[in-house]
């Protein structure tokens, strides 16, 4: 889905580029009915739309994933999931 909404814009050097970002590591979709579900259990009425949701959930039924962002209104989300990426987790993971 990420890859998809970069391919709708421009890119520099875009075959190169997209040759390269589908080489990247995926983790699943998720079906319609269970997105419905992720929104109300997880009071996801917030200001962010649907493609927001389908990478907060994504990134959630993946342990080892977090979200890196900086929309704000979408990293306030991650957070509140427990699942937002900070460039203060990786410093203190070398340490």
């Amino acid at each position: 889905m990420v890859i998809g909404e970069l391919a709708c814009g421009n890119l520099r050097n875009r075959s190169a580029t997209l040759e390269i970002l589908n080489e990247l590591p995926a983790i699943g979709l998720i079906g319609y009915g269970d997105i419905l579900d992720f929104i109300e259990h997880n009071r996801l009425m917030k200001g962010i739309d649907y493609v927001d949701v389908h990478l907060l959930a994504s990134v959630a039924m993946d342990d080892s994933a977090l979200l890196w962002t900086l929309d704000r209104r979408l990293g306030d989300a991650a957070a509140e999931l427990s699942i937002a990426y900070t460039p203060e987790q990786e410093r203190r993971t070398i340490l």
